[in-house]
């Protein structure tokens, strides 16, 4: 689901990953496949939990494969392969620096108390891959959601991307969205593939009541006043 022009409200945004936290990661050249990669960043208050893990997989081809943040564009999220090189990239956020997911290092309530609906991002790539979010409460019950990068090239505008957390497909019992304890990015990038992640977050881009009444009244009142204006003038 994309995000359509306008104001986007939110009262409690709860940030999962501003990309502002350096980290870089290639595989390749050379090498036999599968060729593995791994490493991890303490991120402070940049993400949630404080540290970001990256898993990369070189799957076809000599060439080289990487992802790296706030590297080769400032506050960004790039990944990207060489000619004929083809990869996979897993991305998590679950409280520590170690090589596997892990559930016992924080929980956060995504909703912001019932205030958020879902996740929100901003992305841009030069072709449409799949990408996978999930979201884990424990190692058996999370919750799944995909969508389709825009393909339109990195030299554009970032997209929107808002994925409603009643969208998300669950395993087990679901993800509890009020208790979180690992979040996982992960997709496969082709040959030749380019992506950028600007930021993630759980938000909601849908205007509260209360702003809905108060902008309301505010255009009630100017036309009003135009009103006055105009009849003064006859």
């Amino acid at each position: 689901m994309t995000l359509a022009g306008g104001v986007v409200l939110s009262a409690a945004p709860i940030l999962i990953d501003n990309f502002n936290t350096s980290q870089f990661l290639q595989v390749g050249p050379g090498g036999s496949n599968p060729l593995p990669g791994f490493n991890s960043v303490a991120t402070g208050v940049n993400s949630i939990g404080g540290f970001r893990s990256v898993e990369l997989t070189r799957t076809v081809g000599s060439g080289i494969a990487s992802v790296d943040a706030n590297f080769s564009d400032p506050s960004i999220l790039s990944y990207s392969n060489g000619a004929s090189v083809v990869s996979s990239l897993l991305v998590w956020w679950d409280g520590d620096a170690g090589a596997t997911l892990d559930f016992t290092n924080y929980s956060v309530d995504l909703t912001g108390g019932g205030t958020n609906t879902g996740i929100a991002l901003a992305t841009r790539s030069d072709l449409v891959v799949s990408v996978t979010l999930q979201l884990f409460t424990d190692a058996s019950n999370y919750s799944t959601a995909n969508f389709n990068t825009p393909g339109l090239g990195t030299l554009v505008p970032f997209t929107g991307v808002f994925l409603p957390f009643a969208s998300f497909t669950p395993t087990g019992s679901g993800a509890n969205f009020t208790n979180i304890t690992a979040v996982l990015l992960s997709m496969t990038g082709p040959a030749s593939f380019d992506l950028q992640l600007d930021f993630i977050e759980a938000n909601n881009p849908i205007p509260e009541p209360m702003t809905a009444l108060l902008m309301g009244g505010a255009l009630l009142g100017l036309g009003a006043y135009g009103r006055r204006r105009a009849s003064n003038r006859k």
